[in-house]
């Protein structure tokens, strides 16, 4: 059996099996970083992670430090990000009690009920269509720095949820600025 370093270098020239091979080793991790994670499917988060192990094939630096280390960090950033992008997604993120009274995603409640066809479900269309103009309208009463770094988070211009330094960058700003920016915002369209 290769040692790690070589199946790392034959991973990096592309070798399927040597990918495969390093996916099968940090899925256990995968797994129990995904427990860490909130809002989303944990098959997604799952997903993620591993996804993020074949990215950080290619960019690992043995210079820096050992590979495990480098892949932990790796999925747990990616863990993350799809864990915001489900929470702060308008439909998904919304929060609701279901009938014994647990707070769940909405969009879970919703998917959970009998739904009569026809008549209930574009009744449930159009309520969730006004609470995303509602959302929306939130975002038009902001200010225009804090409307772009929302819109820029959400992915709402081109469907890229973009991080808090993307969105620094763009703006001119600092990331906590633009942290706090995008938190602001956020909570102004949930109040909405």
């Amino acid at each position: 059996m290769q040692n790690e370093a070589e199946v790392i270098k034959a991973a990096q020239g592309g070798d399927k099996a040597a990918q495969a091979a390093l996916v099968d080793k940090y899925t256990p991790m995968a797994y129990a970083l995904a427990k860490r994670g909130f809002g989303a499917d944990r098959d997604d988060l799952v997903q993620s992670a591993l996804v993020a192990v074949l990215e950080s094939v290619h960019t690992y630096d043995s210079d820096k430090g050992a590979f495990s280390t480098h892949v932990h960090w790796a999925m747990r950033g990616a863990i993350t990000q799809e864990s915001r992008r489900y929470t702060n997604n308008p439909i998904t993120g919304l929060r609701a009690a279901d009938e014994d009274g647990d707070e769940k995603a909405a969009c879970e409640i919703w998917a959970a009920e009998e739904v009569e066809p026809a008549a209930d479900v574009a009744e449930r269309r159009y309520q969730a269509a006004r609470r995303v103009e509602a959302a929306l309208d939130g975002l038009e009463s902001l200010d225009d720095r804090t409307a772009t770094a929302v819109e820029l988070y959400l992915g709402l211009a081109d469907g890229t949820p973009r991080g808090y330094t993307d969105i620094a960058r763009c703006l001119g700003i600092a990331p906590g600025s633009a942290k706090y920016a995008v938190d602001k915002g956020l909570a102004v369209m949930r109040r909405a």
